[in-house]
């Protein structure tokens, strides 16, 4: 391939394709995002506390205020055998205007890093990637596919083929404050939001079968006859949106060819009954953008890259399956022929971690080396897996893994390996990574005990 037109292209302007393009620039390179100039269906999407972080932190904040309708300052959830309200206390989480967001987010983005068009086909070159659109080329040494279920090529149908049917409204009892309300239907579930002055939107996920075929007015009749039945109460000017897929689907590799990624919900496109898509979404951009600057980096590690983001990838596919499947699982107020089908094992929880004896000599777990992000870029790095919670981790605070390690051999009782950290660190900070250590079973009651066992492990570091 000739010299590119640009180091990276985005499909998508969305908020995994944003993030994405958002840190690709900070490092200097140069990027393209290609928006097909087709707005989300018109609805409200919640973002948690956590969230609104990240895309502060991404420089996405801007965008937020555009966008935000207020926080949510409870949820009512019909879901299990008794209704029940959780109260966010002040950190609920925020509720977007889809429609406004994408708009927002796209105006962030400089001059001339923007086009609009439709990507028709992309073909890895010798040097990177050709992409065809309807009336010209372009080359880039790597894209990004943040399209959405559009970036979904080879997956199959989902087991159990869902679809969110939208919808908008006015509730005939205003709400104070933005609220939420989750309530299992007999044919589906619903999510809805209310808003002062009587403004409601949500999504109705139901059967893909049963929403097909049907026009505007045959959704209209079956949102109606829905809706009756929840706790929503009196409603007026019901109008019932566009149909979209809604069931959770994977793609098997996160990495569509050697040089194109999909991030965002193209890699992994969620159930909404596990929620928290916008979350993945910023996330999995910034993490494909560090992968790109990783990979394009002439000293970069491009195989740390490339692990990182297959791990990630599965980790988050991991925890969206399981999330639906606890969902499923609490789900107690309907035995219908819908929620028979949609029943799924949840994963057990994980085991708690037993402590072993405080007299007996406890020994850390093996270092590995594993792909981590930091500072833009990823790297193998010398870290400690916590079981409990299937990470690596490199650091502790301000305390690598591999010093760590040197002050925890030879294994020894806890008061011991307090007494070491504490004379490194201080009391606080020890006692902390002692009970991160214990909780994550990343400490262990020692095999080798007494005096030869230890030897035997002071030799070994």
């Amino acid at each position: 391939m000739d010299r590119p037109d640009t180091d990276v292209v985005v499909l998508g302007a969305g908020p995994a394709g944003v993030a994405a393009a958002t840190c690709l620039l900070a490092q200097g390179l140069g990027v393209l995002v290609i928006d097909p100039a087709l707005p989300p269906a018109p609805r409200t999407e919640s973002l948690p506390t956590n969230g609104i972080a990240l895309a502060q932190s991404l420089g996405l904040g801007q965008a937020l205020a555009h966008a935000g309708c207020g926080r949510a300052a409870a949820m009512r959830l019909c879901w299990r055998g008794q209704p029940e309200v959780r109260d966010f206390a002040g950190d609920g989480p925020l509720l977007l205007d889809r429609v406004v967001l994408h708009d927002a987010l796209c105006g962030l983005l400089p001059p001339g890093v923007l086009r609009r068009g439709r990507v028709s086909r992309l073909a890895e070159t010798a040097g990177g990637v050709r992409l065809r659109l309807r009336e010209a080329s372009l080359s880039a040494r790597l894209v990004i596919d943040a399209r959405g279920r559009a970036g979904l090529r080879e997956p199959g149908p989902a087991a159990n083929p869902l679809a969110a049917l939208t919808f908008s409204g006015l509730a005939d009892a205003p709400a104070a404050a933005p609220s939420m309300l989750l309530q299992s239907l007999a044919e589906g579930w619903l999510w809805a939001c209310l808003l002062p002055g009587g403004r409601l939107s949500g999504s109705v996920f139901l059967p893909a079968a049963s929403l097909a075929g049907r026009d505007a007015r045959g959704r209209a009749g079956l949102l109606a006859r829905l809706l009756a039945g929840s706790d929503l109460g009196a409603l007026r000017d019901l109008s019932a949106g566009p149909v979209a897929a809604a069931a959770l689907q994977v793609a098997e590799d996160p990495f569509a060819s050697p040089n194109v990624i999909r991030t965002g919900d193209a890699a992994l496109a969620r159930d909404p009954i596990a929620s928290h898509g916008l979350v993945h979404a910023l996330r999995s951009g910034a993490q494909a953008a560090a992968a790109a600057a990783t990979l394009l980096d002439p000293q970069g590690e491009a195989d740390a890259a490339r692990s990182f983001i297959h791990e990630r990838h599965r980790w988050a596919a991991r925890s969206a399956a399981e999330a639906t499947a606890r969902a499923h699982a609490e789900q107690a107020r309907h035995r219908t022929a819908f929620w028979e089908a949609a029943v799924m094992t949840p994963a057990s929880p994980p085991a708690s971690v037993p402590w072993p004896a405080l007299s007996r000599p406890l020994a850390l777990s093996p270092l590995s080396r594993a792909a981590l992000l930091e500072g833009g870029r990823i790297r193998w790095e010398e870290a400690l897996w916590l079981p409990r919670s299937g990470q690596a981790a490199s650091r502790f605070g301000q305390v690598t893994a591999g010093r760590l390690a040197q002050l925890m051999a030879p294994p020894a009782p806890i008061a011991q390996l307090s007494a070491r950290l504490a004379g490194e660190f201080g009391p606080g900070l020890a006692q902390g990574i002692l009970q991160q250590l214990l909780d994550e079973g990343a400490l262990v009651a020692s095999p080798a005990t007494g005096a030869a066992g230890q030897a035997a492990a002071a030799s070994r570091a």
